[in-house]
């Protein structure tokens, strides 16, 4: 009787233990392919690539070439459209991606890095509608150095001209690079520029500058002007009197372009720069809304990733002469996360020089 109930034991245990080892393999059949179930499908969508830029500028630009080939590094090989939402130096833009756009991954956008500082800046008059930090960010495509120009013949051609006399500059809205920059040399280096804002983008500045509507501009980037307007380059027609960088452009730097690194003096001077300047290694910033989920967050960032090394991606770049330098979400995490570190004091001090 003994045996036959070890035997009756034996076989029951082996029975479960098969069954046990049937039911995890099934399950670990299960996991991997539910995972893939959950993975961001972009089959039959349409993503939209918001810019802060009008039609033809830098950022409109940047916006078009992604909007060319990121489908194809994204499942499913969804369409693009790029939209002009232009305004308020780009916080027309940021509020928007903000706070209306989708949030699953099939809308993004790229506006001035400014904006993204511009909330340490903001006063009661000019209360934001976003939160820099609660935002996607997904990559940057580019760094470049402002430049103050005028255009030859004028009678500005030295920063010691615009501190003597006063200069008309052109801005694309409160909040924007053009209006902050010049307010920042006004307020630190003692210039006298009178800003005058209503333009849409660089473009209309542009042509402003050549009908002497304006006499110069605080925040086209000196890559940026030789791709949009290259015969003032090759013949000369603008006249470069700062760069709005500490280190400034290797080209400018051996024609003997000052720097802000050779002009301000004080701590709080370079104080005041880091934070205002602080994002300008992140030129061309691309960025979701906030919440986008992780796995779709992720392919985006992989994706730009990815798209920054492709050939004809590249290619394409360099025939629109348009510099590729590539930054992912942790630099322009860390940037905003040193800017957003400074001192009250410091930032108060900025605020007031800038409003």
């Amino acid at each position: 009787m003994r045996s036959n109930c070890w035997v009756k034991q034996f076989f029951a245990f082996q029975f479960n233990r098969t069954r046990f080892a049937s039911v995890l393999a099934a399950c670990l059949t299960f996991v991997p392919l539910a995972a893939a179930a959950q993975q961001p499908d972009f089959t039959g969508k349409t993503i939209s690539i918001l810019t802060s830029g009008s039609a033809g500028g830098g950022y409109d630009m940047y916006a078009r070439l992604v909007s060319r080939h990121i489908r194809g590094f994204l499942p499913g090989n969804p369409s693009t459209i790029v939209k002009n939402v232009v305004g308020a130096g780009g916080f027309a833009a940021a509020t928007r991606l903000y706070a209306i756009e989708p949030k699953d991954g099939t809308s993004f956008g790229i506006f001035q890095d400014t904006v993204a500082f511009a909330p340490l800046l903001e006063s009661a008059s000019t209360k934001l509608n976003y939160d820099p930090l609660k935002f996607s960010w997904l990559a940057s495509l580019d760094s470049f150095v402002p430049t103050v120009i005028s255009m030859t013949g004028s009678p500005f051609a030295t920063l010691e001209d615009i501190q003597n006399k006063e200069m008309t500059v052109a801005s694309t809205g409160a909040g924007s690079t053009s209006f902050f920059y010049p307010k920042f040399l006004n307020a630190y280096l003692g210039t006298k520029l009178r800003i005058i804002a209503g333009y849409p983008g660089t473009p209309e500045v542009a042509l402003a500058l050549e009908r002497g509507e304006v006499e110069g501009y605080t925040a086209w980037c000196w890559s940026c002007i030789k791709v949009q307007r290259p015969e003032w380059y090759q013949m000369r027609k603008i006249t470069v009197l700062l760069q709005l960088s500490m280190d400034g452009d290797p080209e400018l730097n051996n024609w003997g372009v000052r720097t802000l690194r050779d002009v301000l003096k004080t701590d709080e001077q370079k104080q005041a720069a880091a934070v205002l300047f602080g994002g300008l290694q992140l030129a061309r910033p691309f960025v979701a809304p906030p919440n986008v989920p992780e796995p779709t967050l992720k392919l985006l960032r992989d994706a730009f990733a990815a798209m920054a090394r492709d050939k004809q991606f590249l290619e394409d770049a360099e025939k629109g002469s348009m510099p590729i330098l590539f930054g992912d979400h942790k630099q322009i995490e860390a940037a905003l996360q040193s800017a957003y570190a400074a001192s009250p004091e410091a930032l108060e001090r900025l605020r007031k020089a800038t409003e």
